[in-house]
């Protein structure tokens, strides 16, 4: 199986999710995946670096993550006519296993953004999500390199918790690696007895 860039990794995790998702929509939802991870995780999950273009945030990055997954027969193309004549093109997953090397934070993200936006229309998805993000208010003109460093961890220091931290926690106490409070906080009070010092109460 081979190794994919994480930009590749990131669009063909979107086009396993979404069905036949239009270019201009999957660079979109993977900026908001990077907009999500740099906030709660203090980086993004891609290495796409966004400027200001025609539809919102872009990077001609995405047609070398593209080209990669068709060229590895993880993804094809195909042109549907759409609107007044526009047509657009589209990525269709083609079942082809992939290896993710996303953080479980990264992969319930990714999971968060898709479930979340993969049936929003592109003009309401742009209008009403991408256009209001921080990044694209900040700048001024098309062209322009979008701020997004300037998220990174805000989420996370103004909530108090680390999502990683949380996951992980979370997957220890599936596996059956946690104690129950009773018996923690009984070895707590065994052992401030011991050092001779006494739980406030």
């Amino acid at each position: 199986m081979p190794f994919l860039s994480r930009n590749a990794q990131v669009l063909k995790y979107f086009a396993q999710q979404c069905p036949a998702v239009g270019r201009t929509k999957l660079l979109k939802l993977a900026y908001l995946a990077d907009l999500e991870s740099r906030q709660l995780l203090g980086h993004p999950v891609s290495s796409f670096d966004y400027i200001w273009y025609d539809h919102g945030p872009f990077d001609t990055a995405l047609y070398s993550a593209i080209e990669e997954l068709k060229a590895h027969g993880m993804a094809d193309e195909e042109e549907v006519v759409v609107g007044l004549g526009y047509i657009e093109q589209r990525l269709v997953d083609t079942g082809q296993p992939a290896m993710f090397d996303f953080s479980p934070a990264e992969s319930e993200i990714l999971y968060y953004v898709a479930t979340k936006y993969q049936r929003t229309a592109l003009r309401e998805l742009l209008s009403e999500v991408v256009y209001e993000t921080g990044p694209m208010k900040a700048v001024q003109r098309k062209g322009e390199r979008l701020p997004m460093e300037t998220l990174d961890g805000n989420q996370r220091d103004r909530i108090g918790f680390d999502l990683e931290d949380i996951i992980a926690a979370e997957q220890e106490i599936d596996a059956g690696h946690f104690r129950p409070a009773d018996e923690f906080f009984d070895e707590l009070r065994s052992k401030t007895v011991r050092d001779g010092s006494e739980l406030d109460h």
